[in-house]
């Protein structure tokens, strides 16, 4: 009797096992290729029609024929741009800078600042002052990039520059570094994260305001270009902007405020119509050393700048690098910089570079 239902139960199971539906019958999309990637329909749309108007751009660009349609263009995308923004504010709004500590360093000082870029919209900056300096500077901007940090992450960038005489300002944008507008007191940390959660919820109440958070940043920068020229020491015919960004958006949004980037002694953005290049030729010379050899130039409109300002510069550069292993490579570099005013040139900068690189 007990084999008789031992039997039993194991026909029962095996009838079940072959009843049963394949493990995809419930499945309500076709099953996905495992030989190739795939990208969702919404990101397919998104893609092609990104490059809808890239073949667009490309076609704009063609046109381009003379140094009016030029202009042409660079006014519309001014234009675009600043709509997308919608818009900057109109009035310039007290500063009310404050210095609320200073460090000081060999050659230089680093000054703590807060400004008001709009009232009630502190921002928070540190400012590198050369020292000993009889002359009035250059000054660069450095906005922050993708760092959590903001401007404490571009120091090595910042202290590089007022090494050799310059002014530098650098400040946080608006969910980074000290300016993070959902901190959490008790944890110490932001409620979401700094940078892309942080700016993602401000972002889409901008939006959700009819504005956008672009709006802020690029504002900021633009009164952070002011203050510069409240210094006594920056020389107002001098002030230009760098910095290593993840995407660019602070730069694009102050570089498209003129061809170039330059601001005038009234406090004034003026446009500098400037041409450039840059070429370089790279040739493997063994199975471990390739030589590279690379030049470049800019050349601003002269009518446009003072006349002792340098119109031309000049970059003459070459490198070998050498790999020692399959992640160790070790390179050395010399690069000469010449710069030239309306009435000839007027410095030249040597550069010797020796470095070794770990890739991971």
């Amino acid at each position: 009797m007990r084999l008789l239902t031992v039997l039993l139960l194991a026909a029962t199971v095996t009838a079940n096992a072959q009843d049963a539906p394949p493990a995809d019958a419930f499945r309500i999309r076709p099953t996905r290729s495992e030989e190739h990637p795939e990208i969702t329909s919404y990101l397919k749309y998104q893609t092609e029609m990104a490059w809808r108007e890239d073949d667009n751009r490309r076609k704009i660009w063609d046109r381009i024929q003379t140094n009016s349609d030029l202009i042409r263009i660079q006014k519309k995308l001014r234009a675009n741009l600043l709509a997308m923004l919608g818009g900057l504010p109109k009035k310039k709004t007290p500063l009310n800078p404050r210095i609320i500590g200073r460090i000081q360093m060999n050659g230089f000082h680093i000054e703590k600042l807060v400004f008001e870029s709009l009232p009630g919209i502190y921002v928070t900056a540190l400012l590198y002052v050369p020292a000993g300096n009889t002359k009035k500077d250059p000054a660069v901007l450095v906005p922050s990039g993708h760092s959590p940090d903001g401007k404490a992450y571009y120091q090595a960038l910042c202290q590089r520059l007022v090494q050799r005489g310059y002014f530098v300002i650098s400040w946080d944008p608006v969910g980074q570094g000290e300016r993070s507008q959902f901190w959490d007191a008790k944890n110490h940390k932001s409620r979401y994260n700094l940078i892309c959660a942080e700016h993602a919820v401000l972002g889409n109440l901008a939006y959700l305001a009819g504005t956008n958070l672009a709006r802020w940043e690029v504002w900021d920068g633009i009164r952070a270009v002011d203050y510069l020229l409240t210094r006594s020491e920056v020389d107002p015919n001098r002030v230009n902007i760098t910095g290593t960004l993840y995407k660019g958006t602070n730069v694009a949004g102050l570089g498209a405020l003129g061809n170039g980037f330059a601001a005038s002694r009234y406090g004034k953005f003026e446009a500098v119509e400037s041409s450039g290049g840059w070429t370089q030729v790279s040739t493997t010379l063994t199975k471990r050393l390739t030589w590279n050899l690379f030049s470049g130039f800019e050349n601003d409109h002269a009518a446009y700048l003072p006349p002792n300002n340098l119109v031309r510069n000049f970059t003459y550069a070459s490198n070998l690098a050498y790999r020692l292993s399959p992640n160790v490579i070790v390179g050395f570099e010399g690069l000469q910089l010449r710069g030239h005013t309306q009435s000839g040139l007027k410095s030249i900068h040597n550069r010797y570079d020796l470095a070794l690189a770990y890739l991971f």
